[in-house]
């Protein structure tokens, strides 16, 4: 028997080390390697109510905790209401004042009492339904069952809306058929992982948005078999969802149209039943619009800077006046929309160094074209509706920070952030997507990438550090 070829021990290990590298970087394992430790650490050390509203989002979950699931007033303990006044006063907007340590200490030590109570307003966040609260309402009413300090509450509802975020969008990787790397790319960009780690409702409505764009393209691409009634139950439910998360992501379900009538069991009534699953989400969002302003006036909406379908209606009736404005308002803020998108964190005041802009859009191009697809994919006439639909989605967005008494004297559109674009991340990258060129999933280079976004998630929290301890 000839004898075994020696393998040198470096070369042993360097190829056991790549192989185990290679298995790390696959799509949903990063994903949880990276948005778990990372995700925790964001909770902790972003300063208490640093990220955008996040008072009026604490708020409203807390009311909802105790049963309040509506309303322009919420009623909460004192000791919780001085604790979210006091903790990190004077830091949003403001790069100059730091996280006082002696502050954050203090609380430790404020305890919990559930009298004397007080009326606080909650205008921005009245206007959003209670369903993308519930994650953060179920930790805060664990914390008061337990009857911990306030500012443990606070980290109560921080923690169940991220561990919330991450199953759902652990799932969303795991269903869609293609994409899994774009997925997590989206999903571990410092913005989302900001916005995750918060009281924010913007943690599950970028989850449940990623959720429906997961399932629709299982049902997209599976050629082997008829969409089965519980698929279309379970795109129903998403869109709901979404619906009620804000009601402008419902455009997404516009992809439903994509969906080969051969899939149906039924081709007569495929364009009925895709049709209806669209109305579904739009005559929710439409209901929770017309209770909501029941609620909060157009004086107090315009007043308090909230998003209104003012600005839709009168971009419509007034298009020659309204496209100036719209242009303008492309030119003058799209590069801080786009750094924004990948992350401006805290009240916008905490800026990543200048490099990991491109850097960041980088990686998204690299891995929508170059990530490996099935053998069935998105055609032209297909990423082609999706790229108009992607435009529409942009200027909607635009349009509900369209305020026709302040914005037509102004000329320009303003509060327009890149984190509202996040849930339809998927839907600007899709028409990207083509088979001609790419790599294969144990490709070395999907290493390189992982290591990229470990790099850049680092900054991230050293960027934090400095803003809010000047560490």
């Amino acid at each position: 028997m000839a004898p075994k070829p020696y393998i040198p021990h470096q070369r042993f290990w360097t190829k056991l080390l790549d192989r185990r590298l290679v298995n790390l970087a696959q799509p949903g394992r990063l994903f949880l390697l990276l948005a778990l430790p990372f995700g925790i650490i964001f909770i902790y050390l972003s300063a208490p109510f640093q990220a955008p509203d996040e008072h009026h989002h604490f708020y409203r979950a807390y009311s909802i905790s105790t049963g309040h699931l509506t309303g322009l007033q919420v009623t909460m303990p004192q000791s919780v209401y001085d604790f979210s006044q006091t903790v990190s006063k004077d830091l949003p907007g403001n790069d100059q004042n730091k996280q006082s340590k002696r502050s954050l200490l203090n609380e430790f030590f404020r305890p919990f009492e559930e009298q004397p109570e007080i009326e606080v307003s909650i205008i921005n966040s009245a206007i959003v339904s209670p369903f993308p609260y519930l994650p953060q309402s179920l930790g805060i009413f664990i914390g008061r069952l337990l009857h911990l300090i306030p500012i443990l509450i606070f980290y109560q509802g921080r923690i169940a809306n991220f561990l919330v975020w991450l199953g759902l969008t652990f799932l969303a990787i795991h269903v869609t058929p293609v994409h899994k790397r774009l997925f997590a790319a989206l999903a571990i960009m410092p913005m989302t992982l900001h916005q995750a780690a918060s009281n924010s409702p913007d943690a599950a409505t970028i989850a449940i948005s990623f959720l429906f764009f997961a399932f629709f393209l299982r049902l997209l691409l599976n050629q082997r078999n008829k969409i089965r009634w519980l698929d279309w139950a379970i795109i129903g439910v998403l869109t709901i969802a979404m619906a009620l998360c804000k009601s402008i992501y419902v455009l997404s379900t516009g992809l439903l149209l994509l969906i080969p009538i051969r899939r149906f069991h039924s081709q007569r009534a495929a364009l009925p039943l895709a049709l209806s699953v669209i109305g579904l989400g739009l005559a929710t969002g439409l209901i929770w619009l017309q209770y909501s302003s029941n609620i909060v006036s157009v004086e107090m909406m315009n007043t308090f800077r909230t998003p209104t379908t003012d600005g839709l209606f009168f971009i419509l009736k007034n298009p020659l006046t309204a496209a100036p404005i719209l242009w303008r308002s492309v030119l003058t803020y799209t590069g801080l929309e786009l750094r924004s998108f990948v992350g401006i964190l805290g009240w916008m005041d905490t800026v990543l160094p200048i490099w990991v802009y491109p850097l960041y859009y980088a990686l998204l191009l690299f891995t929508v074209i170059l990530e490996p697809l099935s053998s069935v994919y998105l055609f032209i006439r297909e990423r082609l509706y999706t790229g108009i639909l992607a435009v529409g989605a942009s200027l909607v967005i635009m349009s509900i920070f369209f305020y026709p008494e302040v914005t037509v004297g102004n000329g320009v559109i303003d509060l327009v952030q890149g984190r509202y674009s996040i849930p339809f991340g998927m839907l600007y990258l899709l028409p990207l997507s083509q088979r001609k060129w790419s790599l294969s999933q144990d490709s070395p280079a999907w290493v390189v990438v992982g290591l990229l976004h470990l790099l850049v998630l680092v900054v991230s929290v050293r960027a934090m550090l400095w803003r809010y301890y000047a560490i």
